[in-house]
């Protein structure tokens, strides 16, 4: 099946438990398809937790916690809007999350493409949460 990607691309893959709290998306490895060789597992469903404590909804206080230390987050409203980039933290290479703000009054200076400090006072408070969607990698 077809998964959807950044930027209108998609990726070969499946879904497993589908419509569930517990559904997840395995990505194969676009170079080894035919093998089924899993690439990354995205996470879909609220009922995932990690054991290091990180699931959907968590604010950016405590990943900030998880990771050690702070990290940025892109600038919202475009396709890599939210995501985070943990800069040698624990989680760095390991995951990916995406936040979202919990408000619908977001200040331009927190849109578009560039890197906001987690620390960022408008940043925080917009109230950004993970969102469905957590990839863990793979290789």
């Amino acid at each position: 099946m077809e998964l959807p990607g950044p930027e209108g691309s998609t990726f070969k893959g499946a879904k497993l438990f589908e419509g569930t709290e517990r559904e997840l998306e395995i990505v194969w490895d676009p170079e080894n398809e035919a093998k089924k060789v899993v690439f990354d597992v995205r996470i879909t469903g609220t009922a995932w937790k990690f054991e290091n404590g990180l699931k959907v909804g968590m604010t950016i206080k405590e990943v900030e916690k998880i990771n050690g230390k702070p990290f940025k987050i892109a600038g919202f409203s475009w396709d890599y809007g939210g995501y985070a980039n943990f800069e040698g933290g624990k989680l760095s290479a390991k995951v990916t999350i995406r936040f979202n703000p919990s408000t619908d009054e977001v200040p331009d200076y927190l849109m578009g493409d560039k890197q906001i400090s987690s620390g960022d006072k408008k940043l925080r408070a917009v109230k950004p949460v993970v969102e469905e969607g957590i990839t863990v990698f793979m290789r």
